[in-house]
C-alpha cells in the first residue's frame, strides 16, 4: 500500500523516482520465508515470540510470528498503536531493548504486558525508498537481558527482510519500465523487429506497426518462410536481400546495414518505398531492424527534381541560376550556375543559415528579412546585393525569391533565381565614383588656394572626401623632413582611429604608409584589408573594402600620407588610381607651399628681430660714445672748478654732487656699450669660481638679509678668457633682477659647471655653437615670468617695473656681455616657479675633451631594447631625445603632458622600466607624475631633467636629495650613458 512518509535517509522522495511497494505486493513465498526465519529466531533466542509487524496509517498488522504455543500474536491480528513496543520502535526509528517492563513505569499501560510480554528487543524495518515497513521484535514472558549475539541474530533477520524488499522494488521497477518501453515501441511510426542475426533473420519480436507496413498480421509473420514471402514476395529480390544480410552480418559494419529506398511490391497496389536499418545488439546474436515508409518523401524529391530541372533550363536561357529551399528541413538545392557564382564545387548546397552567411555583412540582415517574409508571409522579393564567395571575392548578384504552397495553401518551399550582375554594377559604380572623386578634387583645390594652416587643410580635405561620397573614410598625416609626425586628421572613422592617431603621434606609421612611400607611382592599393591588415587597428573598420594609400610628395620631399577606404572593385580601376595620385600630388604641393611660406615668415621675423637689435645696438653705441665725451668734459671742468675753491666753500658740495651724477651716467653708458658689444674690455684668463667667490659678500649686501645665497661651484673648473669687470656686471644685474622678483624671504642659487654642447643641441638652439663651455647658472625663488615676458626680457628699455624704478637695460647688458664673449644664454622660467639664467662662456683653453663632436658621432654609444616613457612639454627637446634613444634601439613612448603620460602607461601592456621627465611641467610637476606612475608600476625608475639646477629643485622640495637628475642642456652622449646606467642597476 502507498505511504506518505518521506525518505529521510537519502534526502529525497524515492517514491517519485521508482515504483512503490505496497503491503499487498509482498508475495506469499516471501512471507513464508520470513515465517521460517521467525521460528528459527525464537528457538535460537529461547523466547516464546519472534514476529514481524507491518504498519499502515493508524493500525499495525502482524505479518508473521513464530509458531509456538505461548505466542499470543498471529498473522493478521490487528492492534491499536498506543503503548506497544513496536510503536516505539517505529516512531523513533531506532533499536529498542526492554529487559523487564514491569520495573519501568513507562510501560505500565503497555498492551504487550497484558499479553504477558515483559521483555522485548526490536529493530525498525524500512522499504528501500525509506518508508517504514514496520518492525521486527523478539519478546519474552520473563526478564531477559539480551546479549550481543542475540542482537546480531535479530539484525541479520532484519537485513534479510530489507534485502527482500529491495529485490521486490527492483523487480517492480523492471516490470514498469518494460511496460513503458513496450508502449513507446508499439506506438512509434516505425516498424521494429528483433531478429536472429543470420541469413534467415527470424523475427523474435515485432511491434504492432511492423506487420502493417506489409499489409499483414503479426501471426502471418511468425514463421521464417512466411516472413520472407510476405515481406519480399519477389524471389529475386528476396535472395538479393538475404545475401546482403549475410554479408552485412559478417562485416559487423552498421553502415552497411542500411537501405535508403527499398521497393516493396504488393499485388494490386502501387509500389511502396521503405527505408530500413539493421543494428546488432551488443553481446548477442540478435539485431534490431527498423523500417519506415519513404514513399511520399521520394515522390516529393522527384517532384522537386523536376521543378529544379525546369529552373535550370530557364536559368540557362536567362543567365540565371535556380535554387529551392525546403522549409521543413531548411535544406537548399542549388543549380550548377549558383554553385559557380559562389565559387563552390557542385554538389550539396549549404543550409539556409550558411547560405545567408555568403552575403556581405552589410546585406545579411536585409536578405534574412526578405527571405523570412517570403517564407512566412509569401511576400516575393527581387533584390540586388553583394555576396562574398568561398575564395573571399565580392560579387554583385540579383536574387529573386517566391513562396511555394501546397494544396492547403501552406508555404512549404521557397524557390527563386540568382544572377551575377557584377559587370553591370562595376561599370555603374566606377562611373559614379569617378564623378564623386572629381568633385572632391575640385573642392580640395579650392581650399588649397585659401588655406594657410596645414593641419586645417588636411582635416578639411578628409571631410570633403567623405562629404562628396567619393570615399567611405579618409585619414591623413603630415611629417617634417625627418619623418616625424606633425599633424593628423581623419573623417568617417571615429573612435576606431584613436589607436592609429596615438601610434602616429609616436612616429609609428602603419604598413600602408610604408607601401605608399615605396611605390614607384606613390600610390599603394591594399585589398582584403581584414586579412592583409591584421596588425592595423583599422582592419575592422576597413573590413569588406579596399584601401588606397597615397604619398604626399613634392620636390623629392615627403610631406605625409593620405589613406582612403573604397569598394574593392573601384580600387582596381586604373582611372581611379590616376585620380587619387593627382589628389595626393596636389596635397603634397599644398603642404610644400605652406611649409615654404612658414619658413619664409619665420626667417623674416628673425631678420626683423636681428635688424631691430642691431639698429638699437648701433644707436646705443653711438649715443654712449658721444655721451662719454660729454661726461668726461663735465667731470674735467668740475674737477677744475673744485680745485679753485677752498675746501670749506659751499659750492664744493654742489660740485661733488655733479661728480657723483656724472659717474652714475658713466655706469649707464657702460651698460649701453655692453649691450652694443662696444664696451672697452681687458680680457684675462680667469677662474670663474674664484671671481664669483670674491664677489659673494658684495652680492649678499646687494640682495639684503632676506635673501640667502647658495653657492655651488664646480669641483674642477677650466679657465675662461673674460674681463673680470664684465663678470661683476653680469652678476650684479642678474642678482638685482632676482632681488626684485623675490617678494619677501627667498633664495638665490649660483652654480658653475663644465659642459659640452653637441651639434644636436645646436640644431634646436641656433645661437649655440658646438664646443666646451663653462656654464654659470643663477636661479631665484621669485615669481617667475610668463612666456610673453620671457620673449622680451633682453630687449633694451623693456622692463616690468614701475616708471622710475628701472631703465630696462640690466638684462640687455647681460645679453651683450655674453655675446661679446662668444657665448649664449638660456632662460627657464614659469609663473610662480622662479627663474633660472644659464650663461655659457667658451673655455679659455681647448684641451681635447673627453667627448668631442667627431668622437660623439663615431664612438659606440651604449644601446638597449627597453621601453622608455619620455615626458617633456618642449617639443624640440622631446623630439630630439626620442629620435636619439630610438636610434640606440630603445622603444620610446612620448607625451607632452602628464595626463597623456598616465594614459599611455595605463594602456601599455609591457613593462616600462624607465621614466624620463622634465621637472617643471603643466598640470603637475615631474615628481608628482613619477609618484603616480610608480604606484602602478613598482619596477619603474625615474630620471629627472630641468633647466633649473638640481640644487635649486632639491631646495624647493620638488626632488629628494640624491634623485637621478640631468641639468639642461645635456649632451646626448651623457644622456645615453645615464639611461644605460639606470637600466642596468
Amino acid at each position: 500500500m502507498p505511504s506518505d512518509k518521506k525518505n529521510t535517509a537519502s534526502g529525497g522522495n524515492l517514491s517519485e523516482a521508482s515504483p512503490m511497494i505496497g503491503f499487498d505486493d509482498i508475495p506469499a513465498n516471501i512471507t513464508a520465508k520470513w515465517q521460517e526465519a521467525a521460528n528459527l529466531l525464537a528457538e535460537a533466542l529461547k523466547v516464546p515470540v519472534a514476529l514481524v509487524m507491518r504498519t499502515e496509517n493508524d493500525f499495525m498488522e502482524v505479518a508473521v510470528s513464530s509458531n509456538t504455543a505461548e505466542n499470543p500474536y498471529h498473522p493478521g491480528d490487528k492492534e491499536h498503536w498506543e503503548g506497544l513496543y513496536c510503536q516505539t520502535v517505529i516512531q523513533k526509528q531506532e533499536k529498542l531493548v526492554v529487559a523487564n517492563a514491569l520495573k519501568d513505569p513507562q510501560w505500565d499501560h503497555n498492551p504487550d504486558i497484558k499479553l504477558g510480554m515483559v521483555a522485548c528487543m526490536g529493530l525498525p524495518v524500512n522499504f528501500p525508498d525509506g518508508r517504514p515497513y514496520g518492525t521486527i521484535c523478539v519478546l519474552d514472558r520473563k526478564e531477559h537481558f539480551f546479549t550481543d549475539t542475540e542482537t546480531q541474530a535479530l539484525q541479520f533477520f532484519r537485513d534479510t527482510i530489507e534485502a527482500d524488499l529491495l529485490a521486490l522494488q527492483n523487480e517492480t521497477e523492471l516490470r514498469k519500465r518494460e511496460t513503458f518501453i513496450r508502449a513507446i515501441v508499439d506506438n512509434l511510426p516505425i516498424g521494429i523487429t528483433v531478429n536472429a542475426m543470420d541469413a534467415d533473420a527470424r523475427p523474435e519480436y515485432m511491434n504492432d506497426l511492423f506487420p502493417k507496413f506489409y499489409r499483414t498480421t503479426r501471426e502471418a509473420l511468425t514463421s521464417v518462410e512466411a516472413f520472407w514471402q510476405k515481406v519480399y514476395p519477389d524471389p529475386a529480390v528476396r535472395e538479393k536481400v538475404r545475401a546482403r544480410i549475410e554479408a552485412d552480418c559478417a562485416s559487423g559494419d552498421t553502415e552497411r546495414m542500411y537501405w535508403p529506398e527499398l521497393p516493396i511490391t504488393r499485388e494490386g497496389e502501387e509500389t511502396t518505398f521503405v527505408s530500413a536499418r539493421n543494428a546488432p545488439i551488443p553481446g548477442s546474436r540478435q539485431m534490431i531492424s527498423l523500417v519506415w515508409d519513404v514513399t511520399e518523401q521520394k515522390k516529393d524529391r522527384e517532384e522537386l527534381a523536376r521543378q529544379f530541372h525546369m529552373l535550370e533550363v530557364a536559368g540557362r536561357m536567362a543567365n540565371f541560376g535556380g535554387w529551392i529551399v525546403d522549409l521543413s528541413t531548411k535544406a537548399c538545392t542549388w543549380s550548377d550556375i549558383v554553385f559557380d557564382i559562389h565559387e563552390m564545387p557542385h554538389g550539396s548546397a549549404p543550409p539556409v543559415e550558411e547560405g545567408i552567411n555568403f552575403y556581405a555583412p552589410e546585406w545579411r540582415e536585409r536578405i534574412s528579412n526578405v527571405f523570412t517574409a517570403c517564407a512566412n508571409e509569401g511576400k516575393p522579393y527581387d533584390e540586388e546585393m553583394q555576396i562574398i564567395t568561398r575564395t573571399g571575392k565580392r560579387v554583385w548578384v540579383r536574387t529573386v525569391g517566391e513562396a511555394v504552397r501546397d494544396e492547403e495553401g501552406k508555404i512549404t518551399h521557397v524557390h527563386g533565381a540568382f544572377q551575377d550582375i557584377s559587370p553591370r554594377k562595376r561599370d555603374e559604380q566606377n562611373i559614379h565614383h569617378l564623378n564623386q572623386v572629381l568633385r572632391a578634387i575640385r573642392d580640395i583645390n579650392q581650399r588649397i588656394t585659401h588655406e594657410t594652416d596645414s593641419e586645417h587643410l588636411l582635416r578639411q580635405s578628409c571631410e570633403i572626401l567623405i562629404a562628396t561620397r567619393g570615399y567611405r573614410s579618409a585619414w591623413a598625416a603630415s611629417c617634417n623632413a625627418d619623418g616625424e609626425t606633425k599633424a593628423v586628421a581623419e573623417a568617417g572613422i571615429g573612435e576606431d582611429f584613436a589607436p592609429v592617431r596615438e601610434a602616429l603621434e609616436q612616429n609609428h606609421w602603419p604598413e600602408c604608409c610604408h607601401l605608399a612611400q615605396a611605390s614607384p607611382t606613390g600610390v599603394a592599393p591594399i585589398f582584403n584589408t581584414d586579412s592583409n591588415c591584421t596588425h592595423c587597428p583599422l582592419s575592422r573598420a576597413y573590413r569588406g573594402t579596399a584601401a588606397l594609400a597615397g604619398r604626399l610628395r613634392h620636390d623629392d620631399q615627403d610631406y605625409g600620407v593620405l589613406v582612403v577606404a573604397l569598394p574593392e572593385g573601384v580600387a582596381e580601376s586604373d582611372e581611379e588610381r590616376t585620380l587619387f595620385r593627382e589628389l595626393a600630388q596636389d596635397l603634397g604641393f599644398a603642404l610644400h607651399a605652406l611649409d615654404s611660406r612658414r619658413k619664409l615668415k619665420r626667417s623674416e621675423e628673425q631678420l626683423r628681430q636681428a635688424q631691430k637689435m642691431e639698429a638699437v645696438g648701433r644707436l646705443a653705441g653711438g649715443v654712449a660714445h658721444d655721451f662719454n665725451n660729454l661726461i668726461m668734459g663735465i667731470l674735467g671742468y668740475t674737477e677744475l672748478a673744485a680745485d679753485q675753491l677752498p675746501p670749506e666753500h659751499p659750492v664744493r658740495e654742489d660740485l661733488n654732487q655733479i661728480t657723483r651724477n656724472a659717474h652714475r651716467s658713466a655706469d649707464l653708458t657702460r651698460q649701453l656699450l655692453a649691450f652694443a658689444r662696444k664696451q672697452t674690455i681687458a680680457p684675462k684668463c680667469l677662474n670663474l669660481n674664484d671671481t664669483i667667490a670674491s664677489m659673494l659678500k658684495l652680492l649678499q649686501r646687494l640682495l639684503g638679509e632676506d635673501i640667502d645665497i647658495l653657492w655651488k661651484p664646480a669641483k674642477k673648473m677650466t679657465p675662461v678668457i673674460m674681463d673680470p669687470t664684465q663678470v661683476d656686471q653680469m652678476l650684479a644685474n642678474l642678482c638685482i633682477n632676482a632681488r626684485d622678483a623675490i617678494k619677501g624671504v627667498g633664495q638665490l642659487t649660483i652654480e658653475t659647471e663644465s659642459t659640452f654642447i653637441s651639434e644636436e643641441y645646436c640644431e634646436q638652439n641656433p645661437e649655440a655653437v658646438p664646443g666646451s663651455y663653462i656654464m654659470l647658472a643663477i636661479t631665484d625663488s621669485g615669481e617667475g615670468m610668463s612666456a610673453e615676458t620671457k620673449a622680451h626680457i633682453f630687449e633694451p628699455f623693456f622692463t616690468t617695473k614701475k616708471m622710475g624704478y628701472g631703465t630696462g637695460l640690466g638684462l640687455s647688458t647681460v645679453y651683450g656681455i655674453v655675446k661679446q664673449n662668444n657665448g649664449f644664454i638660456n632662460v627657464y622660467s614659469e609663473l610662480g616657479k622662479g627663474t633660472t639664467f644659464k650663461i655659457y662662456i667658451p673655455m679659455a683653453r681647448s684641451p681635447e675633451p673627453e667627448t668631442t663632436a667627431d668622437h660623439a658621432e663615431t664612438a659606440e654609444q651604449p644601446r638597449g631594447t627597453e621601453t622608455i616613457l619620455l615626458v617633456e612639454d618642449e617639443a624640440s627637446i622631446r623630439i630630439t631625445i626620442k629620435k636619439y634613444l630610438e636610434s640606440l634601439g630603445y622603444t620610446v613612448l612620448e607625451a607632452a603632458m602628464p595626463e597623456r603620460a598616465l594614459q599611455i602607461a595605463a594602456s601599455h601592456q609591457g613593462p616600462i622600466p624607465l621614466l624620463i621627465t622634465d621637472v617643471i611641467l603643466p598640470q603637475m610637476n615631474g615628481r608628482e607624475l613619477a609618484d603616480q606612475l610608480t604606484d602602478a608600476r613598482n619596477d619603474m625608475r625615474t630620471l629627472f631633467m630641468s633647466g633649473y639646477t638640481a640644487n635649486v629643485i632639491v631646495h624647493r622640495g620638488i626632488l629628494d636629495e640624491g634623485a637621478d637628475f640631468l641639468q639642461k642642456p645635456v649632451t646626448m652622449a651623457a644622456l645615453s650613458a645615464k639611461v644605460r646606467a639606470m637600466l642596468d642597476q
